[in-house]
């Protein structure tokens, strides 16, 4: 019964979502149309990609250092793992960026919430079947069971999952 509840909140929030967009689409026609340039959106300058940061070596050691002292050790080793290495002078310098990008999506307090999301995620995907296997290697047989410092591999190893579509 909770659940129906849940879902019957998720149904009007999507409801009340929907809404929302169709009123701005509306504004939005209409300024088209009352513009003078019907071209208006064509006139937007491209944006240009922003380069990849390069990484010197004492970059990223102070990076990952940081990180390591912030109490995400694990995470850290999880990382070198991830990228074939065991420690960071292991690391070849064109996976810096790599390297660096991955500590600050993985080295932070993951909420519950966002792992729910991602094994909703898989669930939905047609990987649905190995997500026990998932969970098995995080030493956890549901999301409930897992533990917080096993979060930024299951979301790693959850990626891949996602990814392999």
């Amino acid at each position: 019964m909770d659940k129906t509840r849940e879902y019957e909140d998720i149904i009007l929030k999507l409801k009340d979502a929907s809404a929302e967009l169709q009123k701005a689409i509306g504004q939005l026609e209409t300024r088209i149309a009352d513009s003078d340039q019907p071209d208006l959106i064509e006139n937007v300058p491209a944006r240009a990609p922003e380069p990849e940061k390069k990484y010197t070596f004492t970059e990223v050691r102070t990076i990952i250092a940081g990180k390591a002292r912030e109490g995400f050790t694990s995470t850290v080793k999880m990382l070198l793992s991830k990228h074939g290495a065991t420690k960071l002078s292991e690391i070849k310098e064109e996976d810096y960026s790599s390297l660096v990008s991955d500590a600050e999506e993985f080295c932070r307090k993951i909420p519950a919430e966002e792992i729910n999301r991602v094994v909703e995620t898989i669930k939905a995907g047609p990987n649905a079947g190995q997500l026990n296997a998932l969970f098995e290697h995080q030493f956890a047989t549901s999301a409930q069971d897992l533990k917080e410092e096993h979060y930024a591999s299951f979301l790693w190893d959850a990626r891949g999952l996602i990814n392999a579509r």
